[in-house]
């Protein structure tokens, strides 16, 4: 992102988000999650596999944000509230004088104001109870506890979009049994949610030909600031020959805003 960052900014530092004047931000991620953002138009840009990016930034700042505190330049770090200081970076931008004068003169907006965030109704994300035999397979099903997602953001000009997305580890027992995640798969429901908010798309087990949630997958997603509740059914399709055990896999939320 391009921004006027106060001297001290870095998230491992304990910077709150106030010391982070953003003004332009691109979202670097693995190509096969670049769709989950919504793809270029909101953001997303290749993270490569050795580590790099290429991004064009439209560069612009306001009178206040000359004049406020800090230091412009391009930052790096890791988003949706994760902390990792390696991924934080500064690189300083110094701007050269012109002959021209350019002057923009928007319509009028308030400060934005508000937050974002997310939570499970209760303790447990999710249970899907006794595996019963079915001609060749196991089947089991439940269902994920219903997230609760909070956004009362409001003001400025930047869209205020959101999307929720969940991913599966191995599942794996105590006797050393275990078998892929890509063998559980979901159909995400909206629970109570306003017209912006869409359930993101059934994924079906790979035992009946879906792609399971080996992989990161869309719960819901926002095209505006809005407050819901989603959840999803689950459903579990694993081999007659998986041997017998108490099974558990580590289930990933990820919330981009």
């Amino acid at each position: 992102m391009f921004g006027k960052f106060a001297d001290v900014w870095k998230p491992s530092a304990g910077a709150a988000s106030s010391a982070r004047s953003v003004i332009a931000q691109k979202w670097a991620v693995p190509a096969t999650s670049m769709a989950t953002i919504g793809g270029a138009n909101s953001g997303a840009i290749e993270l490569k596999e050795d580590g790099t990016f290429s991004v064009d930034l439209a560069l612009s700042t306001t009178e206040a944000q000359n004049l406020a505190a800090g230091n412009f330049g391009i930052y790096t770090y890791a988003g949706s509230g994760t902390v990792y200081a390696p991924f934080e970076t500064f690189t300083p931008i110094a701007f050269a004088s012109s002959t021209d004068v350019i002057v923009e003169v928007p319509a009028w907006v308030d400060n934005p104001t508000g937050s974002f965030g997310w939570a499970f109704e209760g303790t447990s994300p999710a249970s899907l109870g006794t595996a019963v035999q079915n001609g060749a397979n196991f089947t089991a099903s439940g269902t994920l506890t219903n997230i609760v997602v909070t956004d009362t953001r409001a003001g400025g000009t930047t869209p205020y979009t959101w999307s929720i997305s969940g991913q599966v580890g191995n599942f794996a027992s105590s006797t050393g049994g275990s078998f892929s995640s890509d063998l559980l798969g979901w159909k995400p429901k909206l629970v109570t949610a306003g017209q912006t908010v869409t359930a993101g798309t059934e994924v079906a087990s790979t035992r009946l030909g879906g792609t399971g949630l080996g992989a990161s997958r869309v719960l819901a997603s926002s095209t505006a600031a809005a407050n819901a509740t989603v959840g999803a059914d689950l459903s579990l399709v694993i081999p007659g020959t998986t041997p017998a055990g108490d099974y558990t896999a580590k289930l990933t939320i990820t919330a981009l805003q």
